[in-house]
């Protein structure tokens, strides 16, 4: 599987020449969007994290361009198939298109490992909605430990078996943040619920979120947390 990190389509923000002068860039986020998004949705925000993060690069991948059941099986920017809107806890998945959507994350995890010269444990998958779902489990699934994951209105993919990939995972060593909305009727407020439950009863290291009428959307609040989340896993 091809890694995203040189299509045209992936936004890259790197270090400015000022910053970069000082150095290689000494770790990566990779941000996943949602469904019908384009990297764009994202970017700004994660060029104002970049500002404060001069020692990062922030890498967008897009979603290719998939029929989704849910939607008449119209073909948008999607990374797995969903059946059912509203998503929720244990919802009926047929699994389609998201091993191969891992494995492109995964490919461009090794991209950037090799390329940019950022180990593994330099590294952060993050992503809203479809795209927390997906880093959720390219994260769990990688074979080397990575430094977090940022999972936003996310959840469990039922196919994938969270619950198995967690006590399996070198990164379960690693750190996690999962925030979503408590007003959230796209991804159902008891998702995020479900990652943080699956994560802990595993042992893992997670900051949750949980943000006041809050619709399938980001804020200010969940903005400002992730970003310290971010320096702190990745300093």
């Amino acid at each position: 599987m091809s890694s995203l990190l040189k299509l045209t389509s992936t936004i890259v923000h790197r270090p400015s020449a000022s910053a970069a002068a000082s150095g290689r860039p000494s770790a990566a986020v990779v941000w996943t969007h949602g469904l019908g998004d384009t990297p764009h949705g994202w970017a700004m925000l994660t060029q104002s994290f970049a500002r404060a993060m001069p020692h990062a690069i922030f890498v967008h991948p897009a979603a290719p361009n998939l029929p989704v059941s849910c939607n008449m099986g119209a073909v948008m920017p999607s990374w797995m198939d969903l059946l059912n809107i509203p998503v929720t806890p244990g919802m009926e998945d047929n699994g389609r298109d998201l091993d191969e959507s891992v494995a492109m994350m995964h490919a461009t995890v090794d991209d950037i490992v090799a390329s940019e010269n950022i180990p593994a444990d330099r590294i952060v998958l993050a992503g809203f909605s479809q795209g927390g779902a997906l880093s959720l489990v390219s994260a769990l699934k990688y074979p080397k430990k990575l430094a977090g994951t940022v999972v936003l209105s996310g959840w469990c993919p039922p196919k994938a078996d969270v619950n198995a990939l967690v006590a399996a995972s070198p990164t379960k060593d690693g750190k996690f943040f999962v925030g979503h909305g408590d007003a959230d009727g796209v991804v159902v407020p008891s998702c995020g619920e479900e990652v943080v439950k699956v994560l802990k009863q595993n042992g893992v290291a997670v900051t949750s979120e949980v943000y006041p009428n809050m619709a399938h959307s980001s804020c200010g609040k969940e903005e400002k947390d992730v970003l310290e989340f971010l320096k702190e896993v990745i300093p």
